[in-house]
């Protein structure tokens, strides 16, 4: 049969100290490991429209089209593992150490081969048997900078590794922010960059194109963020990320119409998505761009609900409560803002915010926070 080459997402998994598994019991390691293949790993990468293409008497090699769908088929799995070791002792754990690359694969007979194979085979020689890639779905600062250490880890292997750079990239601006990394203009310069080289790196891969996006966007350069975006939904018209921040990207120009058609099209394509509370927040954007004052505070909450540390929406429904007069939610929904970050400012805003934001769009959320009482300096 003629080798074909493609771009894929690949998944390398293996169990943690499998030897010593099998030593210890053999019989009961083999009955459960063969249980956990039949009712969790193979309906969950079907599930995610993985192909499993190889297994060994402990790992597997399993090729996606996606990378996102490869990171919640890896993330569901590792859920569903430790929910199997409740209670059981934790030498007897099965825990499985899992790599994800997007990269060049060679197909051939079935099987595949190159350097997309080789690099997620090193990843998961390296990854600890944790939850490592569930880390990006929870708003804390402790698991974004895990999230960051372990893609930093991947770009230490291959430099080159696109998806690796625009995730070190993205999360840095998500710290921002929250609040929990103050805006260094040196180490902003290189993490742009590192977007901008992640997007030649991996111009066909939308995972990487939409996160890099946000960096490019959050650098003030929210134009030629939207060509990078709507790259990656015509790449991938499926992808509720991309669509989710082509939208916030439109809400940095001032367009908060379409930019209401991309999240509501996120919230259709993935309606239980892990990042709701992103497409909440986005809403809530958009509708205070656009004078709706009553939506905007609306979408917030239902943002909060998910997520009450998410500062975005924390942040818009402070500033629309102040823009209608609310003075009691308004004064509630502050004094949660600034005791998630103490030192925030009308001036502050200002400073960080202009640096993305269409200028009336700064005006307004100024005017709002200052309504609502945060102080001007």
């Amino acid at each position: 049969m003629t080798a074909t080459r493609r771009l894929a997402a690949i998944l390398a998994a293996d169990v943690s100290g499998y030897s010593r598994l099998i030593g210890d019991d053999e019989e009961g390691t083999l009955d459960r490991l063969r249980s956990i293949r039949a009712e969790v790993v193979e309906p969950t990468i079907a599930e995610h429209r993985g192909r499993i293409v190889k297994t060994t008497g402990d790992g597997m090699l399993v090729e996606f089209t996606s990378v996102v769908d490869a990171l919640r088929c890896a993330t569901e799995i590792q859920n569903a593992l430790a929910k199997s070791n409740a209670g059981i002792a934790a030498e007897r754990h099965i825990e499985f150490r899992i790599g994800i690359n997007v990269g060049d694969i060679v197909v051939e007979d079935g099987d595949i081969f190159g350097d997309g194979v080789n690099v997620a085979a090193r990843l998961e020689g390296l990854a600890d048997p944790v939850r490592a890639l569930t880390q990006f779905n929870k708003l804390t600062q402790e698991s974004y900078s895990g999230a960051v250490r372990f893609a930093r880890r991947a770009l230490d292997i291959d430099a080159s590794y696109a998806p690796a750079a625009a995730l070190v990239a993205y999360l840095y601006v998500m710290q921002v922010s929250q609040g929990w990394v103050r805006l260094d203009r040196a180490r902003f310069a290189e993490v742009r960059d590192l977007a901008k080289r992640a997007i030649q790196d991996g111009k066909d891969d939308p995972d990487t194109l939409w996160m890099a996006a946000q960096v490019i966007g959050f650098a003030g350069e929210a134009q030629t963020a939207l060509s990078v975006v709507d790259r990656a939904v015509s790449l991938n018209p499926n992808s509720a990320h991309a669509w989710m921040q082509r939208g916030y990207i439109l809400c940095f120009l001032n367009r908060p119409k379409p930019a209401v058609e991309a999240f509501q099209r996120a919230m259709r394509l993935s309606p239980l998505d892990p990042l709701d509370y992103y497409f909440f927040g986005g809403l809530a954007m958009a509708a205070l761009e656009d004078g709706r004052y009553e939506d905007a505070v609306e979408w917030a909450d239902r943002s909060l609900r998910e997520e009450g540390t998410f500062l975005v929406a924390l942040r818009i429904k402070v500033a629309a409560c102040g823009l209608l007069g609310k003075s009691a939610e308004g004064h509630q929904a502050l004094a949660r803002l600034l005791e998630l970050r103490p030192s925030f400012t009308v001036a502050i805003f200002r400073t960080y915010f202009s640096e993305f934001f269409a200028p009336e769009v700064v005006a307004v959320y100024a005017e709002g926070l200052r309504k609502a009482g945060l102080p001007e300096e």
